[in-house]
């Protein structure tokens, strides 16, 4: 089973939602944007910030005109560090601090 063959499959369906889990080919994307100019279709792009994702998909072959019609919404996500609540606060010498 082949991933665009598969996606193809599921829009026969005529689902409301798609779920793709990356588009990383041309056929993904194609078949993606294609898919969402009548449903909603949800999906991941590796990139490093949210402007880059339609140059990314520009880059894949899709013409600017389907994805300015497939594209709603673009959120990036950001990772942050947790700091855990068992850090103790210590009190060292200056000594210490400055080498």
């Amino acid at each position: 089973m082949i991933f665009d063959k598969a996606l193809k499959t599921f829009l026969r369906q005529d689902p409301d939602i798609i779920l793709v889990g990356e588009i990383c080919d041309k056929t993904t994307a194609d078949i993606a944007i294609k898919a969402a100019n009548r449903h909603l279709v949800m999906s991941a792009l590796y990139t490093n910030d949210a402007p880059q994702a339609l140059t990314c998909l520009i880059d894949m072959g899709i013409s600017p005109f389907e994805v300015a019609n497939g594209i709603k919404l673009i959120i990036a996500q950001r990772l942050v560090r947790c700091l855990c609540d068992c850090k103790i606060e210590q009190n060292l010498p200056e000594v210490l601090l400055l080498k």
